[in-house]
């Protein structure tokens, strides 16, 4: 065993050259116009993933816009540790980002919905290409996702992600197979048939399929009837992709 010594360190030395000391002097003393403090953003990604109630605490009622500093009914909180006073300032917005499809959605609490604006980001297909070796990858989205809303929810409907940056077919295919079908597999269940339905599989020739059904020799399934036993297509071809829209 070797006697060098390794630590996790806390503090890592930064490149000097590499910090932007103008914007890190505005980030602590933001220059002031007309008296007024500039507005300041803080975003928080996926927000439904913490414990809110135990993250913002007593903040919860300093946020609402009554209650900030400089308003008929502002408020402030002293700090447990510091015993120092605090407020929230009407120039700060807190912008906090969640996926539906998450089930820790179902968990926010009551008191702090009604304490932001909500408002659906609904996938933008026009970010796609609409020919990809021709392919039409926002007619594709589109299709996909009418379908994933009719058999499941229009809270789990593909975002414009899965298909953005797709330059030829092979990268197509690969997101297909390592995102999408993964994907709507946990989505149903791994109920094949109806990830079938979302690629409109059904009653397509084997060859045009994306999700293969393959009937199994007579006697292998239960009272007599034959078993079906489901597949990725291991040669996924453009027109197996074109009938999803067309």
């Amino acid at each position: 065993m070797s006697s060098k010594r390794l630590s996790q360190m806390s503090i890592y030395l930064i490149d000097q050259d590499a910090v932007n000391w103008d914007a890190l002097r505005e980030l602590l003393s933001p220059k002031r116009t007309s008296g007024q403090a500039p507005n300041c953003v803080l975003v928080i990604d996926e927000i439904n993933r913490a414990n809110l109630a135990k993250t913002f605490g007593e903040i919860i009622t300093l946020v609402e816009s009554s209650k900030r500093l400089g308003q008929p009914d502002e408020q402030e909180t002293e700090l447990p540790y510091s015993g120092q006073l605090l407020g929230v300032p009407p120039n700060l917005y807190l912008i906090g980002t969640m996926n539906t499809a998450d089930r820790s959605i179902a968990l926010m609490d009551t008191a702090l919905r009604r304490r932001f604006t909500f408002r659906e980001m609904r996938p933008r297909v026009d970010l796609l290409e609409p020919d990809v070796e021709g392919i039409n990858l926002r007619a594709l989205l589109e299709a996909m996702n009418q379908r994933i809303e009719r058999l499941f929810d229009r809270d789990h409907v593909l975002g414009h992600t899965y298909l953005m940056g797709v330059g030829s077919f092979e990268e197509l295919v690969a997101r297909f197979q390592g995102q999408i079908i993964p994907l709507l597999q946990e989505y149903f269940f791994e109920d094949w048939r109806r990830i079938q339905q979302v690629f409109h599989d059904v009653d397509c020739p084997p060859e045009q399929q994306l999700i293969q059904s393959i009937a199994l020799p007579e006697g292998v399934g239960s009272a007599g009837e034959r078993a079906t036993r489901f597949q990725v297509n291991p040669a996924i071809s453009p027109a197996a992709i074109q009938k999803i829209y067309a």
